[in-house]
């Protein structure tokens, strides 16, 4: 029996050995929060708004056995997008995405709604103090996300055919849904609720078997045609679902 404990006792030594060789070697830590984005539209019958809660991996590696080009920070996101009903049947979602570039992703609006290291020079050593700020944040304290941040806006002219998706101008949601509809904002904060799921199954049928099969939202897969400028043919699925269909 003194053998048998004697030997667990060893093999659990080792494994701690290992993990801090490979952290002393490989480097990296990992960093996760969940985070509520809400999007308020104003409307002819009043205020709407409807919000969803994602989760934010941040996995830092950096070593002396990883490769110049491979170290940085990645990031993972688990969830889905917002959607807000905003007429009877009409319905705005704000994407995982951003409209420009990378600003307006789920991973980055934390840095934009909270102004994380605003006067720090990019590079590891400020993503460390961004992370230490964010850590700060009190908890379920919404932040305005500036709108030069803000995620992809879409909506469907039919929510059966997802070729007919179309951007929404966050400036003139008029333009799309008719006089008095008005974007008045978008808020995050950081929360301890666990992701949204479910929703975007419920509104978009086909959502789930265009995922199974890697589809973009115009029904083709593989290589993006570059000659197709069309909405449908640049975002997939995992601009509205990050996670496994139920």
């Amino acid at each position: 029996m003194k053998g048998l404990v004697r030997t667990v006792g060893i093999l659990v030594l080792l494994g701690v050995l290992g993990f801090v060789s490979y952290r002393v070697l490989i480097g990296g830590s990992t960093v996760s929060w969940n985070q509520r984005l809400t999007v308020i539209v104003d409307t002819p019958a009043g205020k709407v708004r409807d919000h969803s809660v994602v989760e934010i991996t941040k996995t830092e590696t950096l070593g002396p056995l990883v490769l110049p080009e491979a170290r940085g920070v990645s990031s993972e996101v688990r969830g889905e997008a917002v959607a807000v009903e905003v007429l009877p049947g009409r319905w705005l979602f704000a994407l995982l995405s951003g409209a420009a570039g990378s600003k307006g992703d789920a991973d980055q609006l934390a840095y934009h709604a909270f102004r994380l290291g605003e006067s720090r020079e990019p590079g590891v050593d400020s993503y460390r103090a961004y992370v230490r700020d964010l850590r700060a944040q009190p908890l379920d304290t919404p932040a305005p996300i500036p709108p030069e941040a803000y995620p992809l806006l879409v909506t469907f002219d039919d929510l059966a055919q997802p070729q007919t998706v179309r951007e929404v101008d966050p400036t003139d949601l008029a333009a799309t849904f008719g006089p008095g509809v008005t974007l008045q904002g978008m808020t995050l904060e950081i929360t301890r609720y666990g992701i949204s799921k479910g929703k975007m199954e419920e509104i978009l049928p086909w959502i789930c078997d265009y995922r199974a099969s890697h589809q973009r939202l115009n029904g083709k897969s593989g290589s993006i045609d570059a000659t197709d400028e069309s909405l449908s043919n640049w975002i997939g699925t995992s601009n509205f679902l990050r996670e496994s269909c139920k």
